[in-house]
C-alpha cells in the first residue's frame, strides 16, 4: 500500500492503532527482526513523515516531532530526500540494522501497524 493507505489501514483496526512508531533501540531491533522474519524482501513503511512541513518529521500516531534528541536510525546518518515528493519513511529490508530512508509516499510497500493500549 502507499504510505497514506497503510496509515488508514492501521487506523481502521482501532482508535489506538497507527503505523509503527520507533522510539528506541529495543523497538528498532524488534521491528527489524519481524521484517526479516516475515517480509518478502520488501521495505516497510513506518509512521514517520514530513508531509505537513518539509524537513520536520512527525510521528503519525501522536503528531510529535522527531527531534535531534529522539532515537533515529537514518541510512545516511540523516534524512536524505533526493527525489521530489519524498516525504515518508520506511525501513530498508536489505539493511541488517533496519535503517530508515525517506521515499515517495505513493510507492506501494509493506507496512507495520502498532496498537497502543490506552
Amino acid at each position: 500500500m502507499t504510505w497514506s493507505e497503510a496509515e488508514a489501514a492501521c487506523k481502521s483496526i482501532s482508535d489506538f492503532a497507527s503505523l509503527v512508531k520507533i522510539t528506541g533501540q529495543n523497538e528498532q531491533d524488534f521491528v527489524t527482526r519481524r521484517i526479516q522474519d516475515f517480509s518478502s524482501n520488501a521495505d516497510v513503511w513506518i509512521g514517520l513523515s514530513d508531509l505537513k512541513n518539509e524537513g520536520v518529521f512527525k510521528w503519525s500516531d501522536d503528531g510529535f516531532d522527531l527531534t535531534n534528541t529522539d532515537y533515529q536510525l537514518w541510512a545516511n546518518g540523516k534524512p536524505s530526500e533526493n527525489k521530489e515528493n519524498s516525504d515518508c519513511v520506511m525501513i530498508l529490508w536489505v539493511r541488517q540494522d533496519g535503517a530508515w530512508t525517506v521515499q515517495d509516499c505513493s510507492l506501494k510497500q509493506n507496512f507495520i501497524c502498532t496498537r497502543n493500549r490506552e
